[in-house]
């Protein structure tokens, strides 16, 4: 029989502010617990021992976030650690247990069957373990990188599976809060044109050779996915240090966007950016085919201005075309018509990461920061890595399948680089009356295509939905709002959380599992303060501590 994969001690604590792990102290009733893993098959290893941290005797634990593998009870060898796939605030008397099969990891560069059989080494203390039912050793020496449930070798850049490579083109610099047609819809039958400037930025540590513009052709309503129904006929550019570069489609300089569940993507740019480097697209055009026509919502930056600094979003008749020069129109929209994304092409391969689903994967209740991002998923990707959100408010997974399983979506996404994609739909639809198993196959069509084209798909937990006569600063004066939905809540998240990888996904984002109250199920956290304002989204205290348990962070996504 094939021994363990690995097998050792699992403690509990949170990530430091210099990428460590802070074990929580041994005292209070705190202990790790023995932890096995299978052996590793298709590259994954999932554990085969359950277990129950506590009880929490005379002070609280505090907030749980990371779990960590030692090869002793006490002191030892960390070997690695991780976010908890259910993070959570431990109190007096409270106990935080796992099931078996909580931690899978994956060896996603071991997937490849035409992989060369590799020894690699491991800090002491692991045991030998088996790949493929074969006696190829992993024995140790490779640095590992774990987080999000995703194991990761830093193997060799020649034994590294494709995509994500310097020789494709990733989405880079956005910063808005979700899909064409979640802003301000411009119904001025006067304004038949527009002349906007938005604000970008290339990923923090690689260099850019190249850009490309990508325009919409599609709307995301809140009833699903819809071609536009006007038609915009303009040009575009980039601009960066004072230098416009003027964008070609075609070989042309006209933008033409036409309704469609698609997207215009411009040629090649030849302009060369520092890591970090902000620019600004600029964009003109046209309005025909209607009065109508929805623009791009973009967050708020905390500053409280509609607009980061050099941005401009004017609005009226026949506008002239400033994308050749650097002047700055005067000021009179509420939202912008601009690119859904700029594709970069990188000096360094990266991970890029799609964002889809409601006002939860988009970020509503938080307060945007300087760069216009908001949310914990947003703001926890920052610029580390290259990122697109196509998130919108008020939809459901149910919606996105009926609208043929998000066309334009998926086409924003295809051939663009993109390596992982959040699905962050399922509560909208629960709290529609729709059963979980249901809610769960919905997750699943729509993956479909994604992981047909080599991408990895990441679902997420639902998190409560509650009333409250206190604003939501105490569990007990929270109510759950409908018992009905709330139990197709609680299946879909038990059996999502067991069942995940399964299903055929990457892993889970476990919201529900920080901002759920542990000691009163169907209620929101209350630790500190309100993690919600209204019972459905997390509030900016919610979003906080999402952000510092690392629900969602780039080291999640490796190639």
């Amino acid at each position: 029989m094939a021994q363990p994969f690995l097998t050792g001690y699992l403690g509990y604590g949170a990530a430091t502010g210099n990428g460590g792990f802070a074990e929580l102290a041994g005292t209070n009733g705190y202990a790790r617990r023995p932890i096995s893993f299978s052996p590793l098959e298709y590259g994954r290893t999932r554990d085969t021992l359950g277990g129950t941290l506590g009880p929490c005797l005379n002070a609280d634990f505090g907030m749980l976030g990371c779990g960590a593998l030692f090869d002793a009870p006490n002191a030892g060898n960390l070997l690695l650690y991780f976010p908890l796939p259910r993070p959570g605030y431990l109190a007096v008397g409270g106990t935080h247990t796992d099931p078996t099969g909580t931690y899978a990891f994956r060896f996603p560069d071991l997937d490849l069957p035409s992989l060369p059989r590799t020894t690699m080494t491991w800090p002491a203390g692991a045991q030998v373990g088996v790949l493929d039912g074969t006696s190829t050793p992993v024995t140790a020496g490779v640095s590992l990188s774990v987080v999000g449930g995703v194991l990761a070798a830093n193997l060799a850049p020649s034994l590294r599976r494709l995509g994500g490579s310097s020789a494709v083109w990733v989405p880079v610099g956005f910063r808005a809060r979700g899909a064409p047609g979640s802003g301000y819809n411009e119904t001025n039958a006067a304004n038949n044109s527009f002349q906007d400037v938005t604000a970008w930025a290339a990923p923090a540590n690689t260099t850019v050779k190249a850009l490309r513009l990508v325009y919409p052709g599609f709307d995301v309503t809140t009833s699903g996915e819809v071609d536009r129904t006007v038609t915009v006929t303009g040009a575009a550019s980039v601009q960066y240090s004072g230098v416009v570069y003027p964008a070609k489609f075609g070989g042309r300089r006209q933008l033409l966007i036409e309704p469609m569940h698609d997207v215009v993507v411009s040629d090649p740019i030849p302009v060369s950016l520092p890591a970090g480097a902000q620019f600004f697209v600029r964009t003109w055009g046209q309005i025909s085919g209607g009065t109508s026509w929805w623009l791009a919502d973009y967050a708020t930056p905390a500053s409280g201005s509609t607009r980061l600094s050099g941005e401009a979003n004017a609005r009226g008749s026949s506008l002239a075309d400033h994308t050749l020069s650097t002047t700055t129109p005067a000021n009179s929209g509420g939202g912008y018509c601009c690119p859904l994304t700029v594709l970069a092409l990188l000096s360094t391969p990266a991970a890029a990461v799609l964002i889809l689903g409601d006002s939860l994967a988009g970020g509503t209740g938080d307060a945007a920061d300087a760069n216009g991002r908001m949310g914990y998923i947003q703001r926890g990707l920052g610029s580390a890595l290259p990122w697109m959100s196509l998130a919108r408010g008020s939809t459901t997974a149910a919606q996105a399948v009926a609208a043929g399983n998000g066309r334009g979506m998926y086409a924003a996404a295809a051939d663009r680089g993109i390596t992982d994609v959040l699905l962050g739909w399922g509560r909208n639809d629960i709290n529609a009356g729709i059963a979980a198993a249901q809610t769960r196959a919905s997750l699943q069509s729509l993956a479909l295509p994604y992981q047909a084209a080599g991408m990895r798909v990441w679902a997420f937990t639902c998190p409560p939905t509650t009333t409250s006569t206190d604003n939501w600063s105490t569990a007990a004066n929270q109510a759950i709002a409908n018992a009905g939905y709330e139990a197709q809540r609680q299946a879909y998240n038990t059996d999502i959380r067991l069942n995940a990888v399964g299903y055929g996904f990457a892993g889970v984002v476990d919201l529900a599992g920080l901002v759920e109250d542990p000691a009163n199920p169907g209620r929101w956290q209350t630790a500190g303060g309100a993690w919600t304002a209204d019972g459905v989204h997390p509030s900016p205290l919610g979003h906080a501590a999402l952000l510092a348990a690392g629900l969602v962070q780039p080291a999640m996504f490796m190639l």
